[in-house]
Order: structure tokens, then C-alpha cells, then sequence
């Protein structure tokens, strides 16, 4: 991504400064994407969680946050197991980032409310 430009002395030279901020271009654009793939599979999700009355009270309620409380299924997320099943969030959960996310430090470098 480094450009090659043509100096005042006349010989050619990689420009080092429009290099590293294309870098930081591209590394922000990625990030970007990530974060509307993220709440694309979020809205996906909701739909998923909201299509079943979880907790049987004759509502069907979006769920009021993305991981669930230990061994309830009252957000997106939760480990897939024979009672509960796979979770509206699905299994293509970055594990290491999850534990993150769950000490409230974002997902990815994004905090999502």
C-alpha cells in the first residue's frame, strides 16, 4: 500500500507517510465491516430469539442482552447443549473474544448496548 512518488531531486521513493496511513485506512475499514457483519448477525439473532416465547409467559420479547445469565437462555447467546440447544447467536462464536465481551470490554475492540 506504499506509494512510489517521484522526489524534488528527481529519483523515486516509497512515500512512507501515505503508506502507513493507508494502513491505518484499511485496518479501520476492516474493523468497520466487521461491525456492521456483527450487527447484521445481531438483528438476524433477535429475530431467531424473538420468534419463540422463551420464558412461557404468552409474549414473544426480544432478548434484553447478548450474553444470557449462567445456565438460562434469556439473551442471544449461550452454550448449545441437549436441553436448550444451539442459541440464536449460533456457534460461530470467537470464544476467546466472548470471555472478553463478557467482562464488559467489547466485542472486538466494539462495545455493543
Amino acid at each position: 500500500p506504499f506509494p512510489i512518488v517521484k522526489g524534488e531531486d528527481g529519483k523515486w521513493a516509497f512515500d512512507t507517510y501515505a503508506g502507513l496511513e493507508e494502513i491505518v485506512n484499511r485496518y479501520v475499514g476492516e474493523n468497520e465491516l466487521t461491525a456492521i457483519e456483527t450487527m447484521r448477525a445481531y438483528v438476524d439473532a433477535q429475530e431467531d430469539y424473538a420468534s419463540q416465547d422463551r420464558d412461557e409467559d404468552g409474549v414473544e420479547e426480544f432478548a434484553q442482552k447478548l450474553i444470557s445469565s449462567e445456565g438460562a437462555t434469556d439473551g442471544l447467546y449461550w452454550p448449545t447443549d441437549d436441553i436448550n440447544g444451539e442459541s440464536p447467536a449460533g456457534t460461530n462464536i470467537d470464544q476467546a473474544e466472548l470471555q472478553v465481551a463478557a467482562k464488559g470490554e467489547g466485542y472486538f475492540g466494539y462495545k455493543y448496548k
